[in-house]
């Protein structure tokens, strides 16, 4: 996934390539979206930047971590 394949947000793409461009990149960062907003999208995207690596875009790279919301009892 890159950020060419995503359609829209074009301020999160230049927010997310700036700070990979000025080599200014937070330890932590946590991606939010609403049913359907593409939260994912732009994560791998973003790691696909940052680590050009298969192992991300398969979402097995030892340094990533996802979390996803499960319903409760």
């Amino acid at each position: 996934m890159t950020f060419d394949e995503i359609k829209g947000n074009d301020a999160v793409k230049r927010a997310l390539n700036g700070m990979v461009s000025s080599g200014r990149i937070p330890h932590a960062i946590m991606f939010h979206e609403d049913d359907g907003g593409g939260a994912i999208a732009f994560c791998q995207a973003f790691l696909q930047t940052v680590i050009p690596s298969g192992r991300v875009s398969k979402m097995i790279h030892p340094d990533v971590r996802y979390v996803f919301p499960v319903a409760g009892e």
